[in-house]
């Protein structure tokens, strides 16, 4: 399961995860994120990762690479600070990196918010929303 914020003011897409996350899931989510009124091409992404216990398969990131370059585009610089916890997720990432070959994507991972906020160059005082997206118990895949 996931749980989508896209944050117009700070020019962010939250993602954060919670058990097995598939293929399928992540075909899902990329539809929902394309299809929302508030997506932006050029917003930066942040990905949570740490309360999910396994990333699909590694034989599915060719896949979802495929699909992912046919429909997304983005011109400019863009980030993707992704949050891991197991060594599963920490190879999978550079393995998705080398596969999208874009180099106008910049991918690195982190152990906290905060970090990878300040990579994000997400100021202090924008963070408030951050909390309430964070901090709850079930979730549920609305944006």
């Amino acid at each position: 399961m996931y749980k989508i914020n896209i944050n117009p003011s700070a020019k962010i897409i939250l993602i954060k995860f919670q058990g097995n996350i598939y293929y399928a899931d992540m075909l899902k989510l990329l539809h929902e994120i394309l299809s929302s009124e508030n997506y932006n091409p050029n917003y930066n992404i942040l990905l949570d990762y740490r309360n999910a216990s396994s990333i699909w398969f590694r034989l599915d990131i060719v896949d979802f690479v495929r699909e992912f370059k046919k429909l997304v585009s983005f011109t400019g610089k863009k980030k993707y600070a992704y949050l891991i916890s197991t060594t599963n997720q920490k190879y999978s990432i550079p393995i998705f990196k080398s596969l999208i070959k874009m180099s106008n994507l910049n991918v690195k991972y982190f152990n906290n918010y905060d970090e990878s906020l300040d990579w994000l160059g997400i100021e202090v005082t924008d963070r408030s929303w951050i909390n309430e997206f964070v901090d709850f118990n079930t979730l549920n895949n609305s944006l």
